[in-house]
């Protein structure tokens, strides 16, 4: 009797990576990475006059690359449409929508002994394609490809390594009650000790500038923006709170005409964060790409997942007439950088301590992410969502291995316009506070902002203007900030807060000075502020205190007497 054909059983998914994290990280070699951070020979900032443009070497030469089609491989009929479904194509690439197949995986050999309690690595097969490479509306595909400039690649931070991501959150919760100069004084701090220039010329040459160019970025937000930035629930936050997704869509809009400062932030859809685990999983397989061992670079099992990693976006990162076996470490002068090789190294080394940190404290790992300036928010939008050379490396070869690891869009870099800028001067400075704040530098285990913030930004002057013109257009741009951002109350909300900070370092070295003790100091600093909340109750309906400046006195009395109440009852 005959026997129907055997269909050939097709190896599990789960079989293509069957390591331990845990165990194995450490046995990758050429791993372990270096305690210095890179820097690139002769890079520095130029300063012309007191608050000039800063230039690079970039900045006159930007490297570009012509955008290279994916090496398609045969694969039978696997990839006939019938049999797979197909990948939507980046949006940079040509004026049309493109299709092609996924390749099979075929037999590969195991990395690792079977290990059945080893969760998936490859997950990504079993899942459906969902489109990633762009995040565009169809409809405006077809209109948008044609206007995408290239823009200068990114180069290297300064060697000393910036504070942990968290180091800046205790100075926002504070803000409520001490104000931002608090919060600005100790990123000036950080800047300069990073090894910044222009950091260092701030902190000993203009620190009055660096102040005001910081407030007017911090008042022109809405606090909780900061807030959430900050603390790793900005994604969140937007998908659960409808007032500030209106706010952060009207930024948005705004951007498209309006120079900005924008946050990409790799979470799920839902806001929900890379855990700890495929942190560390996303570490192994970072280590293994940059390693020199000859064990895993002639592993069938690595070169597959290589392949895939290279040619997540269509091959976009493969340098003109290269073809290096791994693309994201290539520049258009050498098949494999050495400063990107540290790069990768530095920041999977920030990254695991930052993933023991969390561990240790108990706490949900904060999302990485990328801050940076953008003329037209729209078109830097579209840019970065092609994932070609004109985005963040590091960043895409994250995505790539992400979308390896666990399917297309499982975990995407959602992009926010967070600020946007009220004059030319503001730009740098703006940026610079806004990557540090939230820890975003790659050396500081939070990010993937290798270059020095601040640097890249030509396109706010607006060159093709006259100088007449440029000025009318940012008292425009000014104009429409203070009507329609929090930026005027929230200067006098500052304010007030520096008064407040300002009376009660006062009344403490008052109170130092005299020999009191601590329930001595704080019953008199009660008193004080009662007989100044009295006094302006009495007279707030007084016709001569129908002034601006006795409003706010009255304001600010019943708020420091709020604070008292809530934070000594006991005294009260």
């Amino acid at each position: 009797m005959m026997q129907p054909p055997r269909k050939k059983r097709r190896r599990r998914i789960d079989d293509f990576v069957v390591d331990d994290d845990a165990a194995s990280i450490s046995s990758t070699a050429d791993y372990e990475p270096t305690q210095t951070s890179p820097s690139r020979a002769g890079r520095q900032l130029l300063l012309t006059g007191l608050f000039g443009r800063q230039t690079s070497p970039h900045d006159e030469d930007p490297e570009t690359d012509e955008e290279q089609d994916p090496e398609r491989e045969a694969s039978g009929s696997l990839d006939s449409p019938a049999a797979r479904p197909q990948r939507g194509a980046a949006v940079n690439a040509a004026p049309q929508i493109r299709h092609y197949a996924r390749a099979d995986i075929g037999e590969v050999s195991d990395l690792a002994e079977d290990d059945e309690s080893d969760e998936d690595e490859m997950d990504a097969d079993a899942i459906q394609y969902a489109p990633f490479e762009t995040q565009v509306a169809g409809d405006e595909q077809l209109s948008q490809v044609d206007d995408i400039p290239e823009c200068e690649d990114i180069g290297d931070l300064p060697n000393v390594l910036p504070e942990g991501s968290d180091h800046f959150v205790k100075l926002v919760e504070q803000v409520e009650r001490d104000g931002f100069v608090p919060l600005i004084d100790e990123v000036l701090k950080v800047e300069h000790r990073s090894g910044s220039k222009f950091g260092e010329f701030l902190f000993a040459e203009a620190p009055d500038y660096w102040k005001d160019m910081c407030l007017l970025t911090l008042c022109s937000m809405p606090e909780r923006v900061i807030q959430e930035l900050t603390y790793g629930n900005l994604k969140q936050a937007y998908e659960t709170d409808a007032e500030l997704k209106a706010v952060l869509d009207r930024y948005q809009a705004r951007g498209k005409e309006h120079p900005s400062i924008y946050a990409r932030v790799c979470t799920r859809d839902n806001g929900e964060l890379m855990t700890i685990e495929q942190a560390r999983r996303v570490v192994k397989w970072l280590s293994r790409y940059i390693s020199e061992d000859p064990a895993v670079k002639a592993h069938r099992r690595c070169v597959e997942a290589f392949r895939r990693i290279d040619s997540a976006f269509r091959g976009q990162w493969r340098p003109a007439g290269q073809k290096p076996d791994r693309s994201y470490l290539a520049t258009n002068s050498t098949m494999r950088s050495d400063a990107r090789v540290r790069n990768v190294r530095l920041f999977c080394q920030q990254l695991l301590a930052e993933c023991d940190r969390c561990e240790a404290a108990n706490k949900p790992l904060k999302p990485l992410l990328y801050i940076g300036f953008a003329a037209k928010a729209d078109r830097r939008k579209r840019q970065h969502e092609a994932c070609g050379q004109s985005s963040n490396w590091l960043a895409t070869l994250v995505q790539a291995i992400c979308n390896v690891l666990w399917g297309r869009g499982v975990f995407k870099m959602h992009f926010f316009v967070i600020c946007l800028l009220h004059e030319e001067l503001q730009g740098m400075a703006a940026e610079m506070l806004l990557t540090r704040i939230p820890g975003a530098y790659y050396n500081a285990g939070g990010g993937f902002c290798i270059d020095v913030a601040g640097k890249s930004m030509e396109s706010i002057y607006f060159k093709k203007l006259s100088a007449q013109d440029s000025v009318d257009h940012w008292n425009e741009l000014s104009e429409w900030i203070d009507q329609n951002t929090p930026l005027v109350e929230n200067l006098d909300l500052h304010r007030t807060r520096v008064e407040i900070l300002q009376r009660r370092k006062k009344i403490a070295a008052e109170a130092e000075q005299q020999g009191l003790t601590p329930r001595q100091r704080i019953t008199k600093a009660v008193s004080e502020v009662k007989n100044y909340y009295d006094s302006c109750q009495k007279l707030k309906n007084d016709l001569c205190w129908q002034t601006e400046e006795g409003r706010r006195w009255v304001r600010e009395s019943e708020e420091l007497w709020g604070q008292m109440k809530e934070r000594f009852p006991d005294y009260v």
